[in-house]
């Protein structure tokens, strides 16, 4: 496998700080990656701290032959102190998860018991009050439903589900790679690889009648909550503006994958579509090139000089 991801990091450090001495060859056994790759990340975490960086600020990290031992600076050693406002978010998140059906509330129980054995029995009471008040209502979801998605986010299963697209009022049955499971704006939405449409697509997990984990691995391609951010908002993230216009053959399609910030639907059933770009080429591959003359490029010009070159390209392939 490759190198470790930072949510991998974090687990690691912990391991490693509740149990000291451990070896190189478990921590690969247990994170699935190779001794080489388990030392590299905790040699980079070595290099994390506070400034000024000084000893006293950093993590250290030392080695004994294949044992590890770590120690957190001195910064994390500091009693947690949290104001009301942020405990009262940390609460009120806890039950919304919680809510949810997903398998974290052991965890997830043990965590709200430390914080309030930090505070008084008053104010702890007060922020318990104080979160109840704040719950929000999101969009109800089968939690089962939930449950086998993370099983299969975890183990990079695909799954076959049964999904209701309400723009054309359509069940369809669809199998699915599981990339991104995300809580945006109180609806759960799962980014896959949809093999139908043989594209990334954002599914809302309301609309998923049925779910079906199978046997069958496979290997996710590398997309983050920065790739879903960068997606699904209008915020400015780098890069030349884009303006796309898509036919309404594919226009129901468009509308269930990006979010309204970043199109517009017109009368005729067309949809247009402006998004930042910090590469030409990825922004073909991924959104004109799959969807031929059904989409149209209407700015900027050198995106347009561009896609003509690779059409002009492709035909000369054909030319007899």
């Amino acid at each position: 496998m490759g190198r470790l991801e930072p949510q991998e990091i974090f687990l690691l450090l912990s391991y490693v700080n509740n149990h000291p001495g451990v070896t190189l060859s478990a921590l690969s056994k247990k994170f699935k990656h190779s001794k080489r790759e388990i030392k590299k990340a905790l040699e980079l975490a070595s290099l994390c701290g506070l400034p000024d960086y000084t000893p006293f600020d950093l993590i250290e990290v030392d080695f004994e032959g294949e044992k590890v031992f770590l120690r957190f600076a001195d910064y994390f050693e500091r009693p947690l102190n949290l104001s009301v406002v942020e405990a009262v978010a940390i609460l009120t998140a806890v039950k919304l998860i919680k809510k949810t059906g997903l398998p974290l509330v052991e965890s997830l129980n043990s965590a709200v018991k430390k914080i309030k054995g930090a505070l008084s029995g008053e104010f702890s009471q007060k922020i318990e009050e104080a979160a109840e008040g704040r719950m929000i209502v999101t969009e109800e979801v089968n939690p089962e439903i939930l449950t086998k998605i993370n099983y299969c986010l975890e183990k990079c299963l695909r799954a076959e589900m049964v999904y209701h697209t309400v723009s054309r009022d359509q069940i369809s049955c669809r199998q699915i790679d599981p990339y991104l499971l995300i809580l945006d704006k109180g609806k759960w939405y799962l980014m896959a690889y949809c093999h139908s449409r043989r594209n990334l697509r954002r599914f809302l997990v309301s609309h998923i009648k049925e779910f079906t984990p199978l046997s069958e691995k496979f290997e996710r391609k590398n997309f983050s909550f920065a790739d879903y951010v960068n997606l699904y908002s209008s915020s400015s993230l780098g890069g030349r503006e884009v303006k796309l216009l898509y036919g309404p053959e594919v226009s129901d399609y468009i509308r269930e994958i990006l979010s309204p910030k970043v199109r517009e639907d017109k009368p005729d059933g067309s949809c247009l579509v402006t998004l930042k770009a910090s590469s030409f080429p990825g922004l073909l591959k991924k959104w004109v090139l799959p969807y031929g003359s059904h989409v149209k490029v209407l700015e900027p010009p050198e995106l347009i000089a561009l896609l003509k070159e690779k059409i002009r390209a492709t035909a000369k392939i054909y030319q007899g």
